[in-house]
């Protein structure tokens, strides 16, 4: 019997929807050549307020890896048990044009995904699929205070519109309002947000405990630009009524510019463990192991 194992990687990938970045950055994320001015570590800054600062004509390239590796699978479904190890990678490619205050057109490059597989002891091929937003135009307005998507031309099907709503929701900066706030931060402080807050993205879940510290480590040049090193230590156990269950341990780094306010390289690595119902509540499934994250973006000014 051959598994593709796609009932299960639904539920894997909203715990990718957990947008900050982690653990202390390779040489390669800060410009040695070009530092911060000194005078900027000496003053307060507001890393996420509620301005838009990005302007007409900015260009943003991103590129984001996401990695599920080794992760162990064991599912009853019936009468029938599954076992295995399963890996699975996400690869992105988009580039956003900002129109306006209120309009981005972004162009998906890339949505890919690839994997193996080895279930009951026997390998399992894993196709290579396209994800649901590759090849396609998304067009982001702003109303009532919120961005929403369409995709130019045709009507999201419904795998697509939750990737777009995820989508909307890194363009307005829910996250980083979130992790970052909008009140004024130093270098060296260090402040811990309600696990409840997360909740929006967190995989969706309706109720989530934990702790989830932040610590505003320095200020370091990347593409030229100033930006405030935030590094995040978290323990996320979330849950909701339908049964499914979540525990995310991890650290992240994230590069936000203090000027536009926007991250422009994030990293995170953690441990999952995820419970949930699968084929309609005919059997469940519980998958534990690392997953990894790493999203690069490209900004250029008009």
């Amino acid at each position: 019997m051959k598994y593709n194992f796609r009932i299960f990687l639904i539920p894997l990938g909203l715990v990718f929807l957990l947008s900050t970045c982690g653990d202390k950055p390779s040489a390669s994320t800060k410009d040695e050549s070009n530092e911060v001015a000194q005078d900027l570590s000496d003053v307060s800054h507001i890393l996420s307020s509620q301005d838009w600062l990005i302007p007409a004509g900015a260009t943003a390239s991103t590129k984001e890896t996401r990695l599920i590796l080794n992760a162990s699978i064991d599912a009853n479904l019936r009468d029938q048990k599954i076992s295995g190890l399963l890996t699975k990678e996400f690869k992105r490619a988009y580039v956003s044009d900002y129109i306006s205050d209120t309009s981005i057109r972004t162009e998906f490059k890339k949505d890919e995904i690839t994997g193996r597989a080895i279930v009951n002891g026997s390998p399992a091929p894993q196709p290579n699929e396209k994800g649901p937003l590759h090849a396609q135009m998304i067009i982001f307005t702003k109303l009532d205070g919120s961005w929403q998507g369409t995709i130019e031309g045709e009507e999201a099907s419904p795998d697509q519109l939750s990737r777009i709503e995820e989508l909307a929701r890194h363009v307005g900066g829910f996250n980083n309002k979130v992790i970052l706030g909008d009140i004024p931060r130093q270098v060296g402080d260090t402040w811990e947000i309600d696990p409840a807050d997360l909740n929006a993205y967190a995989g969706g879940l309706e109720e989530m405990n934990g702790s989830f510290k932040v610590f505003f480590r320095s200020l370091v040049k990347h593409q030229g630009y100033d930006c405030a090193e935030i590094l995040t230590n978290f323990y996320l156990v979330g849950r909701e009524l339908q049964g499914k269950e979540m525990e995310l341990i991890g650290k992240s780094t994230m590069l936000q510019s203090i000027d536009y306010q926007i991250p422009l390289r994030m990293e995170m690595k953690g441990e999952m463990m995820m419970s949930n119902p699968v084929m309609g509540g005919l059997g469940n499934m519980r998958t534990k192991g690392p997953i990894e994250l790493i999203r690069e973006t490209t900004f250029v000014l008009p």
